[in-house]
Order: structure tokens, then sequence, then C-alpha cells
């Protein structure tokens, strides 16, 4: 079986009906099912989203850091240096610790080893698609 392929390069709002983007609209949906039908788990999955943002953005004010990671210069000249160079003006290179990212890791992976059971129907849906 052949795995389709779509080019998101050609999605317009108005083409969320389209069945080559119709799948987008679970995007938009899963939230309000949760909050409708798992309203505890919702509440928890949030408070901890919360917490571990406002725990990061003291972090940052109190201790604040930064990482020396970019080039000085970029050895070549084409279209991707050009990117990266406009990246880096207006995106600093201040407050990369601690990452949001490990603080959602740490969410998920409680989750998958069964230490934090409350939020498995929101992030953990089985592969035949029924809640347990």
């Amino acid at each position: 079986m052949k795995k389709p392929v779509v080019d998101y390069r050609e999605f317009r709002l108005s083409k969320i009906n389209d069945p080559k983007f119709s799948h987008l609209k679970l995007l938009l949906a899963w939230p309000v099912y949760f909050l409708l039908y798992h309203v505890d788990s919702f509440k928890k999955l949030q408070t901890y989203i919360i917490i571990t943002q406002v725990v990061a953005t003291v972090i940052y004010v109190v201790f604040s850091n930064r990482q020396e990671l970019r080039p000085e210069f970029f050895p070549r000249e084409n279209v991707f240096s050009a990117l990266v160079g406009f990246l880096y003006s207006f995106d600093t290179s201040t407050n990369v610790c601690p990452s949001l990212h490990c603080g959602f890791l740490c969410c998920h992976s409680g989750v998958y080893s069964g230490r934090v059971s409350d939020l498995r129907p929101i992030l953990c849906l089985p592969i035949d698609g029924r809640l347990k």
C-alpha cells in the first residue's frame, strides 16, 4: 500500500474540507473533545503545562542564561545561509535552559511508564483507537 503524500504548501484555510486536508480538522477538535469528555485529565494536563511554563519563566528571569554557539560568519552564501541569518537577526540565543521540551518529555515518559495514569486518555491513544 502506497502512503499518500500531502503537499502542505498548497494548503489554504478555504481548502480545509478537501479530502486531502480534511485530517487537519482533527488537530482543531481534540482539545474540545478532551475538555468535554475527559475533564479531569484535561485539567491535570493543563495544570502541568502551566506549572512547567511558569517555573521555566521564573528561571529565565532569575538566572538569565545564554549560549554562544552561533558562527561569526557563514562559510557559504546561499539561500539557506540567508534564511538562518534572518532568523538570527531577531531570535536571540538567550534563555535556552531549561528547555520546555524537556519538561513535556518528562510528562510523556511518566505517562508511558504508567506512573502518571491520569493523563493517559489525552496523551496515549491506543492503536485500536479506543480509550481504556
